[in-house]
């Protein structure tokens, strides 16, 4: 019999393999209906509920978490409007104007976006977690304009599990899991509970629509289908989450091997098989009737009882490897190289390259999502209130439905990819865009960079030259530069 620290006898912690099992049971489970729709529906609180743990128990996985949103948008993403005038035709210091007053509404809506007083910028990294953590995420507008604000639209962002069916109402074709549709599959309406005074669910008579008459959205679903039927999103980390909850056991055993190695551990055995209460005897040590184990215990025992020392093999010579595992079961959730989540760089230059790269294709799209989801509505629905407040004049834009899209177009700029080699980087950009073999456009959308307000190419051209504080890649005066002189 082993003791802790307390005198009582040593178990490893429960919860963990309790957890483990019910994952492993929705696994089976899975297994056993081929992965159906209604299947993965049924499975989702339960990894809902397993990811949150994680997300607030095991490091791994929040520093995942905060390495995939700064990856993807940083401080925040930033809009930068770009109307379509190929439809609008307005003169070009009527364009620079319009996107001027549309910037600046933006950023005067952001400061304060939210109901709750908080910006834009954080409400992106909720939007974005909470698709890592819970699978989804809901987005209300609201109207409630404050003193000192200028627009009244605001923004709240719901976690996606307060969106379910009402007790009274029950799953069917045009109701799945708090979601409302139409004949033809679209959502209408959403089932929000909220809590009561006492703790419990309470459900509202009617749903929260999907849109209002004219067409503009009222509430946002943000979330990314794992396969078509199913209408609410997966955890990204859902299938390492089994896998998870077994390194976390097995980091805590561990853990509580070595605590116990580095005391003095004895264990006490009996002919008979007496309890410790029976071996020790009526008398209490220190007036106590318990003991501790400490660096060194002397306790009375009965005549014919040994002591033998207990012999542990520490430190665990698979705990480097199991962490290790766990690592790249997240960084294979979340579509990233190892070593971006863990922020270890210790390979060769091509090696780190090549995972850069990768990192950032996937990066790209994870803020692709962002901007399609949540960001584009957000811009249009302030865009549109500015309009119609006449802080932006735009004309056309209320009765042509194409000349508003040609008003919206907006480009987000992000963090940038990062360089390891800044010189020969940059000189293979100067290579890429002098030979024309990427448009300048596509560079600037890929780097995050911010595009000169110049319409000609050879202007752009220059202006990238400038940029990086470079003429050419080989270091020799730019020709423009010498046929202008001349």
């Amino acid at each position: 019999m082993i003791l802790d620290q307390y005198g009582k006898a040593f178990s490893a912690p429960s919860s963990a393999s309790d957890e483990t099992h019910l994952l492993r049971c929705v696994v089976k489970e899975l297994m056993r209906k081929g992965g159906e729709p209604e299947a993965v529906m049924g499975a989702l609180d339960r990894w809902r509920k397993s990811s949150r743990v994680g997300y607030m128990t095991q490091p791994m996985v929040l520093a995942a978490t905060n390495r995939y949103s700064t990856k993807v948008m940083g401080p925040g993403l930033e809009p930068r409007p770009k109307a379509n005038n190929r439809v609008l035709k307005l003169s070009q210091r009527a364009l620079d104007r319009f996107h001027d007053k549309a910037a600046e509404a933006m950023g005067l809506w952001s400061e304060k976006a939210c109901l709750d007083g908080t910006s834009f910028q954080e409400s992106q990294d909720e939007v974005l977690r909470g698709r890592f953590i819970a699978g989804d995420c809901f987005t209300k507008r609201v109207h409630q304009k404050f003193p000192g604000d200028i627009f009244g639209l605001k923004v709240q962002t719901i976690r996606g599990g307060r969106c379910g069916t009402p007790p009274s109402r029950h799953d069917k074709k045009t109701l799945k899991s708090g979601i409302e549709f139409d004949q033809y599959s679209r959502p209408i309406g959403y089932w929000f509970s909220h809590e009561g005074d006492h703790g419990q669910k309470v459900w509202p008579t009617t749903p929260c629509p999907a849109r209002d008459s004219m067409g503009g959205w009222i509430t946002l679903h943000h979330r990314v289908r794992p396969m078509p039927e199913v209408v609410r999103g997966v955890p990204l980390i859902a299938g390492a989450a089994p896998k998870l909850r077994m390194i976390d056991e097995f980091f805590e055993t561990s853990l509580m091997g070595d605590i116990i190695s580095n005391l003095f551990t004895v264990a006490i055995t009996t002919p008979d098989g007496k309890g410790p209460e029976q071996v020790l005897g009526d008398k209490p040590l220190n007036g106590e009737s318990n003991f501790d184990l400490g660096l060194g215990n002397v306790a009375w025992i009965k005549e014919g009882t040994k002591i033998d020392t207990v012999k542990s093999d520490r430190p665990n010579r698979g705990f480097k490897d199991a962490i290790q595992a766990a690592g790249q079961f997240v960084a294979a959730a979340l579509g990233l190289p190892y070593s971006i989540i863990m922020g270890k760089f210790d390979q060769n230059y091509s090696s780190a390259r090549g995972e850069l790269l990768e990192a950032w294709e996937v990066i790209l799209c994870v803020r692709a999502w962002l901007v399609r989801s949540y960001c584009n509505p957000c811009y249009s629905a302030v865009i549109d209130e500015a309009v119609r407040t006449g802080f932006l004049k735009a004309p056309g834009y209320v009765k042509d439905a194409r000349i508003r899209r040609a008003y919206l177009g907006v480009r987000w700029r992000g963090p940038r990819m990062g360089h390891l080699d800044p010189l020969k980087e940059i000189k293979a950009i100067l290579l890429a865009v002098n030979g024309l073999l990427q448009p300048i456009d596509e560079y600037f959308l890929d780097h995050g960079d911010q595009l000169p307000q110049i319409e000609t190419e050879q202007a752009a051209l220059h202006a990238i030259r400038k940029m990086y504080g470079a003429i050419n890649p080989d270091g020799d005066s730019d020709p423009d530069d010498e046929e202008t002189a001349a």
